[in-house]
């Protein structure tokens, strides 16, 4: 006969209570028991959706401190398993009961303080152990299997879809896909120049295009112009989550070889996607720091060419000059890599290198005549490459028909090796086609009105550079050692950005059609112009 007496009852998940582990059938079966022993008060400890796998659970940890106190005289449980699928768990707890003298009553089974006893407790352990394993692993193989059907696993709660049960697909809500659809038309027809003028536009209309929670925020802007999931590609198991504790977890990235490809409606074209894109990551690449007042024409415009690392700036020397230098110019612990490049004043290079890019730009002609004898120069050498592995191709072809004419491969092999040629084949053909020939997307006439019609303002000409340019090799190559009234030597290769990057606020006679239709070409066309710099400082 026992004074006090508690009840423990657990369930993790909804598949528990539908096998007969609910709440109800355990605390009802302890109760019943506490009566057969003669319990005069009883106390329920109920732990609802707590793994089995780990010890820190509310109600256990009451019961516990309870045990420990010296308040309870037995424990009733349903199973073994209801208190714990650990057995090293099961076995620490068994010993705080014994050590507090307090009795362990399972209501199926039982438990006899002996050498025959806690053997079979600990192989009751083990099984519901293993048992957990095997439920989890049948869990994690279902929504695999799941999902390599085709088919999502759960909602995600994407923004702009909702999640269809029955058929376990995304269906586009078509409020939300006009919202992204806006959002995506701001960027592209230049209406707004970055995310945070998407924010700050969708904020003022957000009676038309309401936001999915209370109100719009840059994040959520962000993030919505960065998923891919609106172009149709979307991968499942991406993420690994693992929980280490009662209210803790750890996530991180499977490997890609672990995704899982599924269908998702498309809301805009990968061409789209790809120019916002570019929009996003060019504003990033060419931000300001704005705790200098001071503007530096080619600030994120430049990268090394050495190693094509991005160059910044350096504040250095006794008169703390500001120069353009390559981050790992000095032994980096990190990588331990030395570049070697040397320091380019940034009054200097900023005057040569915008009278160069006027040199350039000084009519269509000579921006045209560079422009074509890259490309031109780039395709050749690209033709040659890709005609070269089609003759390859085929002489792989011709073999493997030998081989088989001679018995020396099965129709199988032959058929399988004959299917990857042709494979490749068409994939080099359309390579091929898709080379430019005389066409670009760099529109010549407003890069050249741009650069002739530009103020002759640092803010101007920042504006007008951060528009036609997408990025420049640099390297200053001369030897000299004196200060910065030497002429210095660069070695320059310009890539000038496509025309669908042109804001139309930057060009207002090129027409608003034209833009859009060309907004999608965002190949940069490399322009090379090597020698000496045209001026030095004072010039």
């Amino acid at each position: 006969m026992f004074r006090n007496v508690a009840l423990y009852a657990r369930v993790s998940t909804d598949l528990q209570a539908e096998q007969g582990y609910s709440l109800g059938t355990q605390i009802d079966a302890c109760r019943k028991k506490a009566v057969e022993i003669g319990a005069e008060n009883t106390k329920e400890y109920i732990d609802d959706g707590y793994s089995g796998a780990y010890l820190d659970r509310p109600a256990l940890n009451k019961l516990r401190d309870a045990i420990h106190s010296r308040l309870v005289d037995a424990v009733i449980c349903y199973t073994p398993d209801r208190l714990s699928r650990n057995l090293s768990h099961q076995l620490i707890l068994a010993d705080e009961l014994k050590a507090c003298r307090v009795e362990l009553i399972f209501v199926s089974g039982s438990f006899a303080d002996n050498a025959e006893g806690r053997l079979f407790f600990q192989m009751q352990g083990a099984f519901a152990e293993y048992e957990r394993e095997k439920i989890k692993e049948r869990t994690n193989r279902g929504k695999r299997a799941k999902a390599q059907a085709g088919k999502i696993t759960h909602d995600y709660g994407i923004f702009g879809y909702d999640y269809d049960k029955e058929t376990s697909q995304f269906v586009i809500n078509p409020g939300e896909a006009r919202t992204i659809r806006k959002m995506y038309d701001l960027i592209l027809t230049g209406e707004c120049k970055s995310a945070y003028a998407v924010y700050y536009w969708l904020d003022a209309h957000s009676d038309e295009y309401p936001p999915p929670n209370k109100t719009w925020n840059a994040v959520t802007v962000n993030a919505v112009l960065r998923r891919t999931h609106y172009t149709g590609e979307f991968f499942a198991y991406t993420l690994l989550s693992t929980k280490q504790g009662t209210n803790k977890r750890v996530t991180v990235k499977r490997p890609k070889s672990d995704w899982i490809p599924a269908a998702c409606p498309p809301i805009v074209t990968k061409e789209e996607h790809a120019a916002v894109q570019a929009v996003i990551t060019g504003n990033r690449s060419r931000a300001v720091c704005h705790s200098s007042t001071e503007i530096y024409l080619f600030q994120g415009l430049l990268r090394c060419a050495r190693c094509g690392r991005k160059i910044t700036i350096k504040k250095a020397g006794a008169k703390g000059n500001h120069y353009y230098c390559c981050q790992p110019r000095y032994n980096i612990a990190a990588t331990r890599y030395i570049c070697g490049a040397r320091y380019a004043e940034t009054t200097a290079t900023d005057a040569a290198l915008w009278k160069t890019i006027k040199k350039i730009c000084d009519s269509e002609k000579s921006l045209a005549a560079y422009i074509g004898k890259t490309i031109n120069k780039t395709a050749a050498k690209k033709t040659v490459k890709l005609e070269k592995f089609l003759q390859k191709l085929a002489g792989e072809r011709k073999q493997i028909l030998a081989w088989y004419s001679q018995e020396l491969l099965t129709e199988e092999d032959a058929t399988a090796k004959l299917k990857t040629i042709k494979q490749k084949e068409t994939a080099t053909k359309q390579e091929l086609a898709a080379l430019p020939q005389n066409e670009t997307a760099v529109n010549i006439a407003a890069t050249v009105e741009m650069v002739k019609n530009c103020k002759e303002t640092p803010v101007a000409r920042r504006d007008v550079l951060t528009q036609i340019i997408d990025y420049i090799d640099f390297e200053r190559i001369d030897t000299n050692k004196t200060g910065k009234a030497c002429p210095y030597e660069f070695s320059v290769k310009v890539h000038f950005r496509g025309f669908g990057m042109l804001g139309v606020s930057a060009n207002k006679k090129v027409s608003e059609e034209l833009l859009y239709d060309n907004a999608f070409h965002l190949e940069s066309y490399i322009i090379e112009q090597f020698g000496k710099a045209l001026s030095n400082a004072e010039e």
